[in-house]
């Protein structure tokens, strides 16, 4: 356990001794005694006990000036009667610990938090601080932030599968993709939740084939805890396999990301450049018709898609596959056109 959390846990529970030695005044709480019963509560909960020499640094700390990362505690310590105990009766730490700085940061996570839509984080956060005797609806205000959100259909099923990724707890879902009639049952080990346009998916292993698969939530019709088979932890880092991803497919049996370059119009250009197709992009060299653009993709359905909502300002020039594809998802889509023209002009005969 991290020493910052020890700590933490230790100086709640020298609290804790501390409020009994105020209201017993004729209690003899010394230093010894104090360390024999938090050595006793620190070993009943499988924690390491500590020396006398890093009670006296405890008590320093929480003494010390919150500035200072520390309490600012009442504490006293009486020669004549030879224990320690609170000047005030009523002190409590966890009043005293966050300063107006902090709780306005708080405030603003809280803020933040209840802009993820289907998650309970936010509410879960307000009833700590009301435990610990602050309103977290005080002063608050008018949200000065907002993300933009549709009602996303599947967005129940977030907060139970987010629980399941952080306890480590193996479910299955009821999954019904488009164009089957019935749903299909998985079981899985959840590892991953992502947003992408405007839609919530799960990363999981398939407990039986045992390989990265993903769900969109908007399909999933029940998620159920699975008991009599472990967990199987997450091996894939989450945070490097998107890296060079547009949405949240990724390509099978493709290793490397492909160099793509595009070429944007004189007029779309400053709109691209401003707000870049993805991370990895780079403006090779102006020309008199537009902006060279380089991007390092895995090519998937998703990149395809957001290439054609450019329409005539985007032109793929390499690599020659990709520009290929292009060329024919636009002259099928003039096709459609070109039908659509021939039934408009037949109905006006």
């Amino acid at each position: 356990m991290p020493e910052s959390k020890n700590l933490t846990i230790r100086i709640h529970k020298i609290h804790l001794l501390l409020k009994k030695a105020t209201r017993l005044k004729k209690s003899p709480f010394g230093q010894n005694e104090l360390l024999e019963e938090l050595n006793n509560s620190l070993d009943q909960d499988g924690l390491s006990t500590i020396s006398k020499r890093q009670l006296s640094k405890d008590i320093e700390f929480m003494r010390s000036d919150f500035s200072d990362a520390g309490y600012n505690a009442p504490i006293t310590y009486s020669k004549k009667e030879k224990r320690y105990y609170y000047t005030k009766l009523n002190y409590e730490l966890s009043s005293t610990s966050l300063v107006d700085k902090d709780f306005v940061l708080l405030q603003q996570a809280i803020s933040l938090l209840t802009e993820i839509k289907g998650l309970n984080i936010s509410d879960e956060l307000q009833l700590f601080l009301q435990r610990v005797g602050l309103d977290s609806h005080k002063n608050i205000g008018k949200k000065a932030l907002n993300f933009e959100q549709t009602s996303l259909k599947g967005i129940e099923w977030l907060q139970p599968v987010y629980e399941a990724i952080m306890q480590q707890q193996p479910i299955q879902v009821s999954y019904q993709p488009f164009h089957y009639d019935e749903p299909v049952h998985f079981p899985i080990h959840p590892y991953h939740l992502r947003q992408y346009n405007q839609r919530w998916f799960l990363f999981a292993q398939s407990h039986e084939k045992q390989q990265l698969v993903n769900f969109a939530l908007d399909r999933i019709k029940k998620v159920e805890l699975v008991d009599g088979i472990d967990y199987r932890p997450s091996r894939y880092d989450f945070n490097t396999m998107f890296e060079h991803v547009v949405g949240v497919s990724i390509p099978p049996n493709v290793d490397e990301p492909e160099d793509i370059v595009l070429h944007a119009s004189l007029k779309r250009a400053p709109y691209i450049l401003s707000k870049p197709i993805h991370a990895s992009q780079q403006a090779i060299k102006a020309t008199k018709e537009g902006v060279l653009i380089s991007l390092k993709l895995f090519i998937n359905p998703e990149l395809k898609s957001l290439l054609l909502s450019f329409g005539k300002d985007i032109t793929v020039l390499s690599p020659l596959a990709l520009a290929e594809e292009m060329k024919k998802l636009v002259e099928t889509s003039l096709e459609n056109y070109d039908k659509l023209t021939q039934e408009n002009d037949s109905n006006r005969h």
